[in-house]
């Protein structure tokens, strides 16, 4: 429901509190968060290999590295 899905395919998505996060078959990341602590940097919504959750943290895997989605 929060993701907009007008024929878009997603590789994978991550549900947990209060945050959304997918991962589209053309290595996109879409989020959606109800948290207001954490910033983004544009570069780490393209380009990405996978999306894994671990330690109440959202990591991308980008370019063979792992690296947290979100700043604080």
């Amino acid at each position: 429901m929060y993701l907009y899905n007008d024929g878009i395919a997603y590789k994978k998505i991550i549900e947990k509190p209060l945050i959304i996060v997918a991962l589209t078959e053309d290595k996109r990341v879409i989020s959606v968060s109800f948290s207001l602590n954490h910033g983004i940097v544009p570069e780490n919504f393209i380009d990405v290999d996978d999306i894994y959750y671990e330690d109440n943290e959202m990591f991308i895997i980008k370019n063979g590295q792992s690296e947290p989605l979100y700043i604080k």
